[in-house]
């Protein structure tokens, strides 16, 4: 009995190193290799197996692991339906998600943080933010405590989904919880916002032509020394567009290289959209000399459509009172 326990752990510790490695066949091969030999595979070699196939985002593998589960009346945890449930959301499949969620309290597992964040997450991926703002409200509902990774994927599913309104009414709940974490005892504990979160708010601020909010998220974010990357500032420079603030949108291009933030072409035409939007000439744009040749190409299209247009509307001035855009 203990040779079989032996060999048992052996090909447990082999099918976690396919785990890492996302080796999900190799992890398959190894418990038909138990099968052969007749030592028994257990809860923690499967949970090891799907943890391989959730990996390689093979999820119709890691259901049809579970259903094995079942049949061989091995028991099924926590471990076990989070790892599927995670399968299921890295492959975008947020009905199986959920199904298996809704099957996780008439078995030994425990619902938790981890299945109701991948449940959120596949949710995010399918486009379904009201299932998603519906689960957090379960989650309160059954005393889960929600992490910055359930909040930050709620805001994401809004935020795909041109939500913007539910977006910031998450991300202001997300605030407001990290402020009373830091404030005192109890609370979320560690709890903060992630980038994210942050960015996933600032594009539903372009959604919404939301500028000046988006403005303060970018503030709000140094205040509390979370690094605003390209995807953040390029949002807020959109929101501005949106509103037609160009001057707005030109500060920010510029905070952008104080700060050493990288600008790509998205950033370079949004800002130049707000100054055309506005009426205001290229020349204001007075950074085009940190542009690669790939990015002046694509601008100058856009600005050949700009003199274009204006041509025809007969809006362009003299050239002394408003300058074409040259590139």
């Amino acid at each position: 009995a203990g040779h079989i326990q032996k060999d048992v752990i052996t090909c447990n510790a082999a099918i976690s190193s396919c785990e890492k490695a996302a080796h999900w066949l190799h992890a398959f091969g190894l418990l038909a290799e138990m099968q052969r030999r007749q030592i028994r595979s257990d809860t923690i070699s499967h949970n090891a197996a799907i943890s391989a196939c959730e990996k390689a985002a093979r999820w119709q593998a890691a259901l049809g692991l579970l259903e094995h589960m079942a049949r061989s009346f091995l028991p099924r945890d926590t471990i076990t339906y989070s790892a599927s449930i995670s399968s299921c959301e890295k492959a975008g499949q947020w009905l199986p998600a959920l199904a298996l969620l809704c099957k996780m309290p008439s078995t030994r597992a425990s619902l938790n943080a981890v299945a109701f964040n991948a449940a959120i997450s596949a949710c995010e991926s399918g486009g379904q933010w009201m299932l998603a703002v519906d689960l957090l409200g379960q989650m309160a509902g059954l005393g889960i405590s929600c992490t910055t990774v359930t909040l930050g994927a709620a805001i994401s599913a809004c935020e795909t989904s041109g939500q913007w309104q539910p977006a910031l009414r998450l991300f202001a709940e997300l605030d407001s919880r990290c402020s009373s974490a830091r404030g005192g005892e109890g609370g979320l504990g560690l709890l903060e916002r992630s980038v994210i979160a942050c960015n996933s708010a600032i594009s539903s601020c372009a959604v919404g032509a939301q500028w000046l909010t988006a403005v303060q998220l970018l503030v709000g974010m140094a205040l509390v020394r979370i690094g605003a990357d390209t995807l953040a500032f390029t949002a807020a420079i959109r929101a501005c567009e949106q509103r037609h603030q160009w001057q707005a949108a030109l500060q920010l291009f510029t905070e952008m290289a104080c700060r050493e933030v990288e600008r790509d072409v998205v950033t370079f035409a949004s800002s130049m959209r707000a100054c055309e939007k506005a009426g205001r000439c290229l020349n204001r744009f007075q950074t085009l000399g940190h542009l690669s040749l790939r990015h002046l190409r694509t601008l100058r299209g856009s600005c050949d459509n700009i003199n274009n247009k204006r041509r025809a509307e007969g809006s362009v001035r003299k050239e002394e009172e408003e300058p074409r855009l040259f590139l």
